[in-house]
């Protein structure tokens, strides 16, 4: 995109220098002009920078390229962006471009983008359930660890009552069988 290089209209020598403050002052002799964008292609009127509209006959300073949706000054011939006329011209090849293609392709393309939308949230769910899945197993992996731990615990703690129960049946029956 190539930048416009206005003249000086008074010394017709020196180049224009934009100040940012929406005025534009020639190198040469210092006189200063207004921005192009603010100065109303239909009546001249010099409007706020941020104007949408001439204050004085209010036509649009800014129309919308039909094909980049690029914000232009309503003065220019072609979008600054992409190129395409502006005004009549431009809309009328906007519209050609979308009545060449086909309204069924248009659908195919929509119906084409759902699908691959709806893959990529199935994928989101099935991923979220199996990592919901993984926590779940690891959850009942350590249940099942402590209830061995505590069987095994149950179990020796039974072997070691069985064993005082039977040393006790021994002493019974040494104190019985000497007494």
């Amino acid at each position: 995109m190539s930048t416009i290089v206005y003249k000086c209209p008074n010394c017709k020598e020196g180049r224009l220098q934009d100040q940012g403050d929406g005025n534009m002052r020639c190198a040469n002799c210092g006189k200063t002009y207004p921005l192009p964008d603010r100065v109303c292609p239909q009546c001249k009127h010099v409007n706020a920078l941020d104007a949408e509209n001439c204050v004085q006959c209010g036509r649009a300073l800014k129309v919308v390229c039909p094909r980049c949706s690029t914000v232009n000054w309503s003065g220019s011939h072609r979008c600054r962006s992409c190129g395409t006329p502006l005004g009549i011209v431009g809309q009328i090849v906007q519209r050609e471009e979308m009545r060449s293609e086909d309204r069924f392709t248009r659908m195919a393309r929509g119906v084409a983008e759902q699908k691959a939308a709806d893959a990529a949230a199935s994928h989101a769910r099935s991923s979220q359930w199996w990592e919901q899945e993984r926590e779940r197993q690891a959850i009942v992996a350590e249940r099942l660890q402590k209830q061995r731990t505590r069987e095994r615990q149950m179990l020796i703690m039974f072997g070691i009552g069985a064993l005082v129960i039977l040393a006790i049946f021994v002493v019974i029956a040494l104190i019985n069988a000497g007494g």
